[in-house]
């Protein structure tokens, strides 16, 4: 059975047990990106667009915050405040931080109109008011201190007022980085990088210097002996292995900043993300690519950025993977020669034109053969169709494949393989939740009634972009006390999976899974309950959830609820509906004593 079943809810912290996340389906096998695949050379190396590139990355490197104390020794040596206080050094008293005013120093911004200093900088994410320190090396107001940004080796530091965090949380993303003088709030290295004497550690946020011999992030390296610091590869640009260092990345959770993306280099085990590298976008334009990227280039989609590529001998409807280049005018999409298109240029011979501007930040679409791969319709004999995409609308777009696909259909066993579909039919998913005991569970739209005949289309089980697409799960009754679950020598319990979907109606409904109880004396309402991790079940009866209501106690029967119920009240007496628990429901709730 599936193990996504959180069965044991933190209800006391509203800590919500049904934002479940099984993560993103498998690169191969359909969910692929093999248009940026193409722009590695089959030589081994990076074609001349994207080496171009390389080097555009390198002189845009964001250098970090070096924070230094700019003033005279102030009177607050050895002063303790109170939490809630900052101590003025000018002198020495304790005084309680106050929020800035909005367009003061260090506040945020998105353009200059919004600071009273005139100067909005959006280096940093949020933007921030910059302001200057005084002559002495201070800030007028209280709890902000003078540091200094923007030292790269390069260009001569800048001198600007930031916020102290010893008291005061620092805003979203944004960091308190401790230093010598106390604390201050500088912006998480994640967004905005760092300079190349240090490295991003991806935890904290915070920008940490190289230590010993490393090259740091930039630097010519070697490729023979790799000397590149944490978190850093050699690139090599010519046949002597010479390169650069460069931010490692996982090409299926990449943490590139904006404007780049994770180029694949190499593939891991079974299961792992691949490693890649970071590079920037070109902002080219598919259906005028030589206005960014030259003559004899085209312009692909490397989301969420597009990229400058060259041109080659390959037609339309040629395969282009393993550094195959395509002929002019045409674009490499899932591994295909095509065209691009749009407003100024339509598809022919029945193709449709896919929108992908949202995945790359701009206009961008391609001619694609349609079928579905929700039913499984429309390829030729001899193919399948698999799920390959979703367009910027969430709409599902299939691509087919050679070869006889499996014959599994919902629920049956399955054995998973390097496709997301296993050996079931590629309308469905082998989940592989639980390894010993996989099964088939077919694709489905939230909006598409009748999908799911004998079950729920649940949502929330994909990633982005592929959020938009559920399975089919589950069927019985979490609420009240008949199960609906089919009889058998051992009772068995509607348990709630946390999930939300639609029914066959299109109705919202939560999702459970028929298991067994367990063999323990069935508890009620308010009673305490019993948690098997291996069956994924609990001695609640049927229509409760096994929670911990109060810090400290032990878990206990709550009873489910559904706020539009007619002819009763949603809970026993002494109990009310709270709902908003469970992925954000205003329907669905669990039934706790009253304030």
């Amino acid at each position: 059975m599936p193990r996504f079943l959180w069965l044991v809810l933190v209800i006391w912290g509203c800590d919500d047990g049904a934002d479940f996340d099984m993560g993103s389906p498998p690169n191969d096998g359909g969910f692929g990106d093999g248009e940026v695949d193409s722009a590695i050379d089959a030589d081994g190396g990076l074609d001349a667009a994207v080496d171009g590139a390389l080097d555009a990355m390198l002189d845009g490197a964001q250098p970090d915050a070096d924070v230094t104390d700019m003033g005279p020794p102030d009177l607050c040596e050895g002063v303790a405040c109170a939490p809630g206080e900052l101590c003025d050094p000018t002198d020495g008293a304790c005084s309680v931080v106050e929020e800035p005013p909005v367009g003061g120093a260090a506040s945020g911004c998105a353009q200059d109109a919004d600071c009273e200093s005139g100067t909005c900088n959006l280096d940093a994410p949020g933007g921030f008011c910059q302001s200057a320190c005084d002559a002495d090396g201070r800030c007028e107001t209280l709890g902000l201190r003078c540091a200094s940004i923007g030292d790269d080796g390069a260009q001569a530091p800048v001198q600007v007022c930031l916020d102290e965090c010893e008291a005061t949380a620092c805003r979203e993303n944004w960091v308190c980085v401790p230093d010598d003088n106390g604390a201050i709030c500088l912006p998480s290295c994640v967004e905005a990088g760092c300079n190349g004497r240090s490295f991003c550690d991806g935890e904290t946020g915070i920008c940490e210097p190289f230590e010993g011999d490393f090259q740091a992030l930039g630097a010519r390296c070697n490729a023979r002996d790799d000397m590149c610091g944490p978190g850093l590869v050699c690139l090599p640009d010519d046949d002597t292995g010479n390169g650069a260092c460069h931010a490692v990345c996982e090409a299926r959770d990449a943490p590139c900043p904006d404007g780049q993306f994770c180029a694949t280099l190499m593939d891991v085990a079974d299961g792992e993300p691949a490693i890649g590298v970071c590079l920037p976008g070109d902002g080219c334009d598919p259906l005028a690519p030589e206005v960014v990227c030259g003559p004899d280039s085209a312009c692909v989609a490397a989301p969420p950025v597009t990229l400058c590529v060259g041109t080659g001998p390959q037609a339309e409807n040629a395969p282009c993977e393993g550094g195959r280049l395509c002929q002019a005018g045409l674009i490499c999409q899932y591994g295909t020669c095509t065209r691009p298109c749009g407003e100024r240029q339509a598809c022919a011979n029945g193709e449709r034109c896919v929108d992908y501007s949202d995945r790359v930040g701009q206009p961008f679409g391609f001619c694609h053969g349609d079928c579905d791969p929700l039913d499984g319709g429309g390829c030729n004999r001899g193919e399948h169709c698999i799920l390959a995409d979703v367009e910027s609308d969430g709409t599902p777009v299939g691509r087919c494949e050679a070869g006889m696909p499996g014959a599994l259909a919902q629920d049956d066993a399955c054995q998973p393989n390097d496709t997301y579909y296993g050996d079931c039919e590629p309308n469905h998913l082998c989940d592989a939740q639980a390894p010993e005991d996989p099964q088939c569970r077919q694709l489905c739209e939230f909006d598409a009634a009748g999908v799911c005949p004998n079950a729920v289309c649940a949502r929330g089980v994909f990633d982005e972009p592929f959020s938009e697409i559920g399975i089919c799960l589950g069927g019985c009754s979490v609420i009240g006390a008949n199960s609906n679950c089919p009889g058998g020598a051992a009772p068995r319990t509607c348990v709630f999976t946390g999930l939300l979907g639609n029914g066959a109606r299109g109705q919202e409904m939560l999702v459970g899974e028929c298991l067994p109880s367990l063999g323990f004396p069935q508890a009620t309402t308010g009673e305490r309950c019993l948690v098997d991790d291996d069956l994924g079940t609990h001695n609640c009866v049927n229509g409760h959830i096994c929670a911990v209501v109060a810090r400290g106690q032990p878990a206990e029967c709550v009873e489910l609820c559904d706020v539009d119920v007619v002819g009763r009240p949603p809970c026993t007496p002494g109990l009310e509906c709270v709902v908003d628990i469970f992925g954000g429901s205003d329907r669905w709730g669990a039934c706790l004593p009253q304030p």
